[in-house]
This record gives C-alpha cells, sequence and structure tokens, in this order.
C-alpha cells in the first residue's frame, strides 16, 4: 500500500511566438530555374522552467532552456513582468538568480529565447514567496574519520543539507594537531599534505556550514597520521556475505528455510572501530559487487570490523539507504568481528550474516534479514542507475524488526498492520511463523517502487487496501500495478512471491506477465492489468499480442518525465499517451499490449476521453474527466461505492477546467441532507481540500490569486470514501466553479 504522495508540478504557460523567415534572391537577369529557396526557418521553443513557492529572503534559480529544431540557439533574454522587483544575477544568462523580496508576493518573469537566425519564442514562469517561517538549521558532515600514511595527500569530504532552503558556504578550521595548509579553508572538499612526522599523530577539523538565511552546524573529523618509518601500516581486506532464502520451487510451498544460498553483500559501510570508548573509526570503505573490501590500518592496534546495512554515496550518483530498526529508535543494523590486533602483516577478516534458523526455529539473532533487504534495495537502485547513470536518490530508511507485526497501532512497537512506504521511511513486516518479508523479493521492491514514484517520479494515489480483483480508483490501480510490475522488471522474473505462515512454508502467487481477462475485471481501474501493460512493455518475452520488448529506459524516461509534469492525475492513461508519443515507432506494439486490458489504446488521451469500459456501470464511472466551465454554471455528477469503499472506482468523480490567466476562484459542492460533500482541488501534483465532516449543506472553497493554468477538481460523497459501507450509496452532487 502507499500513502497519497504529492510532488512539484512544472506548469508552462503557452507561449506566443513571433515568426522569422527566410528570402532567397536572384541577380543579374533573374532567378535561374534550377535554384532552390532556402526553407523557412523554424521557430525555437522556449522553457521558462516550472512555477515555484519559495520562503521570502531565499536564494531562488530560474530553470531557462531552450531548443531549435533547425539551429541553435543563439541567446536567452528575461524580463521581470510582474510583482515586487528583484535584481537578477544576469538578464542573458539562461539560469539567472535573485533573491525573494522579504514580503508575500508573487513575481512574474519572462524568458525570450532568439535562435541563430532571429527568431524567438517566450515563456512565463510565476515565482510565489510565502511569508517568513522559523529558519531550521542545516546539518554538516566532515565526513569520516581517515588513517594516512606521514606526507601523504588528503581530503576532506565536506557535505550539508538544509530542510528548507540551501547551503550558502563550507567554511573548515584546524582545531587540533600539527598545523597544516589547506588548499582553501572555504571549500567543500578542500585538501592538504599530511605532516612528515616519526610517530602517528591525530588532526582534527572542524566543518562549519551556513545555510542561505544565516543558521550554522558544525561536525568533526579526525584524520590520524601513521609514522613515517616503514612498516607503520597494514591492510585487513576480507568479503562480507550473508544468508539469503529462496523460495522452494513448488508455487505455494513458501521459502526454503534449510537451505540457505551464501550471498555478498553489495555497496554496504564497512568500518575498523577502535576497542576505546566511546569507539573511533579509524577506517571506512564500501564493498563492491563482490561483497569484498579493505582497509588500511595502523599496525599493532586492537580493532574490530563493523559491516553496516546501509549502502551511502555522497558523490554522483548520490544514496543513501539504511536499514535500522524501528522498535529500538532507528537504530541502524550491524554485524560486528570480534576484536583483533592489525598485527603488522595483511590479513583477511571474513564477515557472514547467518539466517538464524535451525531447521525448526529462529534460534539465534536474524542478521541475514537486514542485509537481504539491503541488498534487494541495491538492485533496484541499479536498475535505475542502468539507464540514467546521474539519478540521485534522496535518503530512505528501511524499517525492520523482528518485532513488526501485521497488526496496527504503534509502529515504534512494530505494530505496522502491512510492509508499506510512507514520507521516506519504508516498513518491512518481521514477525516469524505469521508473515515476515525480508526474504521477499517482490514485495520489497514494490515498496521500493513506491518511494521511486515519490522522489523521482509522481504518484497521486490515494492509497487504501487493494487486491487485483478490485475495480479501483485509476491512481491507486495505476501506482499498485506499477510497483507489482516493478518488482518483476528488477529481478526479471514475473512471479510476485509472498510468503506468509509457520516456518514460512506458505505464500500466494502473482504473476505480473499473465494476462488478465475480462472475468478477471481487466481494465484501466485494474492494478492486475497495469502491472500486465507495464510488464509486457518492458519485457523480451514474445507472447500473444506482446511482440514488443522496450526495456526499462523509455518506461523509466516517461516516470520521471511526462508523468510526474502531467496536468492530469496520474494514471495508465497519462503514462501510456506519453509513451506513444515519445515512442512513435513502437505505436502499433504498445496498442496491441494496451488493448488487451479493455482499454482504447489506439485514441488514447490523458484525460481517457475516449474510453468506453465503464466497468459495468454506466452511470457513474464514465467521462473519467467532465469539462466544467467557470461562469458559475451548476453540472451534477454522481458519487456511488458501488465497486467498494474508500478507494474505489466511482467514489470520487473528476472535472477539469482551464484559467487563461491568474484569478480568483470559488468553488462550491453540494448534494441533499444525506450527502456529506467534499473536494479536491488539483493544479497538477499540488492539492488544496475541502471537507468539513456533517451530512447536509454545501462545501465551498474559496482561492486567491491562482495561476493560469489547467486544474482538475474531485469531489466525492464522504460517505462514499470512509470506508463504512452501512451508509452512502449513489449520491449526486451540484458543482459550480466561479473564476473572477
Amino acid at each position: 500500500m502507499v500513502t497519497t504522495l504529492r510532488q512539484t508540478l512544472r506548469h508552462t504557460m503557452l507561449a506566443a511566438m513571433l515568426i522569422g523567415t527566410l528570402t532567397a534572391c536572384g541577380g543579374g537577369g533573374g532567378e535561374p530555374s534550377n535554384l532552390v529557396n532556402p526553407p523557412p526557418n523554424q521557430n525555437p521553443t522556449a522553457n521558462a522552467g516550472p512555477d515555484q513557492t519559495v520562503a521570502s529572503a531565499a536564494r531562488v534559480t530560474l530553470s531557462g532552456s531552450g531548443s531549435d529544431p533547425d539551429g541553435s540557439i543563439a541567446s536567452f533574454a528575461w524580463a521581470q513582468t510582474s510583482g515586487t522587483t528583484v535584481t537578477l544575477s544576469s538578464a542573458s544568462a539562461q539560469n539567472p538568480t535573485f533573491t525573494a523580496p522579504a514580503t508575500t508576493s508573487t513575481l512574474g518573469f519572462r524568458l525570450t529565447v532568439t535562435d541563430n537566425s532571429g527568431a524567438t519564442a517566450i515563456d512565463d514562469v510565476l515565482i510565489t514567496v510565502t511569508p517568513p517561517t522559523a529558519n531550521q538549521n542545516p546539518t554538516a558532515n566532515a565526513g569520516p574519520d581517515q588513517t594516512v600514511a606521514s606526507a601523504a595527500s588528503v581530503t576532506l569530504s565536506g557535505a550539508g543539507s538544509d530542510p528548507d532552503g540551501s547551503i550558502a558556504s563550507f567554511a573548515w578550521a584546524q582545531t587540533s594537531g600539527t598545523t597544516v595548509t589547506l588548499s582553501s579553508a572555504s571549500a567543500q572538499n578542500p585538501t592538504f599534505t599530511a605532516p612528515t612526522t616519526a610517530s602517528n599523530i591525530a588532526l582534527g577539523f572542524r566543518l562549519t556550514v551556513t545555510d542561505n538565511r544565516g543558521g550554522t552546524a558544525t561536525d568533526n573529523v579526525v584524520i590520524n597520521v601513521t609514522a613515517a618509518s616503514g612498516g607503520s601500516t597494514t591492510v585487513v581486506s576480507g568479503k562480507i556475505t550473508y544468508d539469503r532464502i529462496n523460495f522452494k520451487s513448488t508455487a505455494g510451498a513458501g521459502l526454503d528455510m534449510d537451505n540457505p544460498v551464501v550471498k555478498p553483500a553489495r555497496r554496504v559501510t564497512v568500518q575498523a572501530l577502535s576497542t576505546g570508548s566511546p569507539a573511533t573509526v579509524l577506517a571506512s570503505t564500501t564493498t563492491d559487487a563482490s561483497g569484498n573490501y579493505s582497509l588500511t590500518l595502523p599496525v599493532n592496534t586492537n580493532v574490530r570490523i563493523r559491516a553496516r546495512a546501509e549502502a551511502k554515496k555522497s558523490t554522483a550518483p548520490t544514496y543513501d539507504f539504511s536499514v535500522v530498526d524501528n522498535t529500538n529508535s532507528q537504530a541502524v543494523y550491524a554485524l560486528d568481528s570480534a576484536v583483533f590486533g592489525t598485527g603488522t602483516a595483511a590479513q583477511t577478516k571474513n564477515l557472514h550474516a547467518a539466517s538464524g534458523w535451525n531447521g525448526t526455529s529462529y534460534a539465534s539473532t536474524r542478521a541475514a534479514a537486514p542485509f537481504a533487504i539491503l541488498d534487494k534495495i541495491v538492485d533496484s537502485f541499479q536498475k535505475v542507475l542502468a539507464v540514467d547513470a546521474a539519478a540521485a536518490f534522496p535518503k530512505l530508511t528501511i524499517n525492520w524488526s523482528v518485532n513488526n507485526v501485521p497488526t496496527s497501532g504503534n509502529l515504534a512497537a512494530g505494530q505496522i498492520g502491512t510492509s508499506f512506504y510512507s514520507n521516506s521511511q519504508l516498513y518491512i513486516l518481521g514477525a516469524a511463523n505469521v508473515d515476515t518479508d525480508e526474504f521477499d523479493d517482490h514485495v520489497m521492491i514494490h515498496e521500493w517502487g513506491h518511494y521511486f514514484e515519490d522522489k523521482l517520479s509522481r504518484s497521486d494515489s490515494i492509497g487504501g487496501s487493494h487486491s487485483l480483483g478490485d475495480s479501483l480508483d485509476m491512481r491507486v490501480a495505476f501506482g499498485e500495478g506499477f510497483g507489482n510490475a516493478l518488482s518483476g522488471i528488477v529481478t526479471d522474473d514475473p512471479a510476485y512471491r509472498d510468503s506468509s505462515g509457520s516456518a514460512q512454508a506458505a505464500d500466494f502467487e502473482i504473476n505480473v506477465e499473465r494476462e488478465p481477462q475480462a472475468a478477471d475485471n481487466s481494465g484501466w481501474y485494474s492494478e492486475g492489468s497495469v502491472q500486465y501493460i507495464l510488464y509486457n512493455l518492458y519485457d523480451n518475452h514474445v507472447d500473444a499480442a506482446d511482440n514488443l520488448a522496450l526495456g526499462f529506459g523509455p518506461l523509466y524516461q516517461v516516470f520521471v518525465g511526462a508523468q510526474k509534469t502531467t496536468a492530469v492525475q496520474t494514471s495508465i492513461f497519462s503514462f501510456v499517451t506519453a509513451l506513444k508519443a515519445a515512442n512513435a515507432a513502437s505505436a502499433s506494439g504498445i496498442d496491441a499490449i494496451v488493448s488487451r486490458q479493455r482499454i482504447n489504446s489506439a485514441n488514447i488521451n490523458d484525460t481517457g476521453s475516449n474510453e468506453t469500459n465503464n466497468g459495468g456501470n454506466a452511470s457513474d464511472v464514465l467521462p473519467i474527466y467532465t469539462a466544467i466551465s467557470t461562469n458559475g454554471s451548476t453540472r451534477t455528477i454522481c458519487s456511488t461505492n458501488a465497486f467498494g469503499e474508500p478507494n474505489k472506482l466511482g467514489s470520487r468523480r473528476f472535472f477539469t477546467f482551464t484559467l487563461g490567466s491568474a484569478a480568483n476562484l470559488g468553488i462550491s459542492v453540494g448534494g441533499g441532507a444525506s450527502v456529506d460533500a467534499a473536494l479536491v482541488l488539483y493544479r497538477g501534483a499540488t492539492s488544496q481540500s475541502k471537507d468539513t465532516l456533517g451530512n447536509g449543506g454545501t462545501e465551498t472553497l474559496s482561492v486567491t490569486g491562482s495561476p493560469a493554468g489547467s486544474y482538475v477538481l474531485e469531489v466525492y460523497d464522504f460517505n462514499n470514501a470512509d470506508g463504512d459501507t452501512s451508509n452512502g450509496g449513489r449520491s449526486c452532487l451540484n458543482v459550480s466553479v466561479t473564476a473572477s
């Protein structure tokens, strides 16, 4: 399941273009008959970037771009068109910056793009400045402690982040040890040459990070310099592995607990720790694709090796994934060696995380579980990196515990209900002999798919329970079908299996490649249809109408592009429409797969306006989007719980309207005495809702200064969306929109 996800919509105002012409002239006695006039110049396109909402006094960057189909872009020119006057860093830069005013304001800017033939195009963007809020301080990270050789070149690894702004500066200062000279005290990653020393010494440094509103944070790092005499360091290397438990070959037979397979722990952090209290990190690295690591350490030093269940990288491509115990203050899981002396000769220290299973029960620590979970996360983000090497993955915390049970309640006590993702947190079941998901690869990847939608793409899913036989809200159908399909795409295995029961000896299976039939509730409202479409668009297995093998790249480009910026709600319609537009040569193959799911693919558009499949309810399902004027005239539309609650087909209905210019909006939704009207207004992925509990009356929403653009209005009777089927039914709502 997934909670409602929201991201920022890119909204581009329509550009008016000036038409340039080319004229060919003949000389002397006139134009020769074989002289061909050059083709007329094609105008460029301009893109002033997404509308933005920023805090007062924030540093703002305008994201301009342009393209020219028959030439090149010669210049960019920015001009402010409305709002409190600000000063651009450069009016001719592609991406100028400015400081937002200290007062609330809406600023308008126009970008003019000129091509190499003098033709121009324009685009506008709005920057909404919100009232000042209390500044949240940034965080600073001075990087890991290091152990380096005498006279070695050293790089300090600084980093910082700001939850409500940006990092303005870095400042390094040495706090202890022999004085060294930094290449730049204000650089994020300065360098210096370690002192030449006959004994081991320690150098201390402090990093101060300052954000764009003056907030600061500090962090310290220690650089241990080993003596210049020979033999002062040695190498400890090894391999980190874990027990993976696979499913038995027989469907429904669950996990093969007695036959673990040893797998490498890839991309995990490996540290050498001192034995002092508190322990310090003497050296740190990450394992490679085979689970191997190597650390250079001082000789004759007592240490322990620790493998942490985390995959982190601060340089591009960046990622930050960690597996923690949500029932123990979100402590990161780790695997430690015994204390040993480094001696003077290189040595090997391998660490293995065992499953803890003794043939009948878990008799010891389930050390393998966090590393098994992390390894599926590694598979998932590497699938993305294979088609986008520059992708950046925001922080994701994976919460797993042996106490995580399928009972809803206190998350910190393990009462998580089911494995789920919400707000950069992924929760995984761990209840042995009941339902534990750490070895259920497809479950893990499905939930990571919701993180992918949230952070790299977009989902408008309203969440809630779901199954393959349900007629779902189209947004839920797409999000859950995508999660199922992604699990097959990442593993190249369409068999989605989820273990449960005593000794994990049972499971159910979904084959995401199998084609749902009409009797299986196929259609645009079915997660089964969505998973079938997405997986078969990807895979290279020819069956039935599927003779297409697009691979992951074209699908990924739609997810991070058009699906992220669609003006309507995310669904199979918005996705397939964009996919066909970007892959015209494959349109017939796409149609063949999509149309088998009773979806009108040949004439598809992002609103599904040509769709004829009403799910068996001709009155309350189609059209998916109904146009409504902004002159205050009333339209009537009906909500139903005929397909179930709270997130099923027909419960929520959709209107669309467009504002040609900024306006004040007044929206009214009402029904009879038993109706509890509710509404949500969307502008891309941003939303405003109004739902005051209580039957009868009219729900209203007033919005001042709504920008020009396309809007979606969702209306429903809350009685059909509260999960209580004892109330509700077919409820008709009277809806009006007024723009002034």
